[in-house]
């Protein structure tokens, strides 16, 4: 098997259109095992902790985004999230359909270990 984590790494485009007013997205690649396990433990903390330890993990994340300063210069990654963290919906969108898509893959594992049980 020849390795090109190009072609194995999954990513989820993240629509934040409407809580921008104007197409608005970010792309972030799937976590890797370390970060399921820190975001498996960020998610059972508070609101507040949780998006501040999943924001810092994200900016390793981003894949591509529509977030400019202007007409020519791209934001970097960290920049696209803290403009997105600026609007608390715009934020809790991101976090919260970025980890139902990272945790979708185990939730469905989980069903089908349980299924077996029976």
């Amino acid at each position: 098997m020849i390795i090109s984590k190009k072609n194995w790494i999954l990513s989820k485009k993240i629509d934040l259109t409407e809580q921008f007013g104007e197409e608005a997205w970010i792309t972030l690649r799937e976590p890797n095992t370390d970060q399921v396990m820190a975001l498996r433990e960020l998610a059972t903390l508070k609101e507040r902790e949780m998006l501040a330890g999943v924001k810092d993990m994200m900016a390793s994340l981003v894949i591509d985004h529509n977030f400019y300063a202007d007409e020519a210069t791209k934001l970097e990654p960290k920049a696209a999230l803290d403009f997105v963290y600026d609007k608390p919906m715009a934020a809790l969108e991101l976090v919260g359909k970025y980890l139902e898509w990272a945790f979708e893959p185990f939730r469905r594992a989980g069903q089908s270990t349980s299924k077996q049980s029976l």
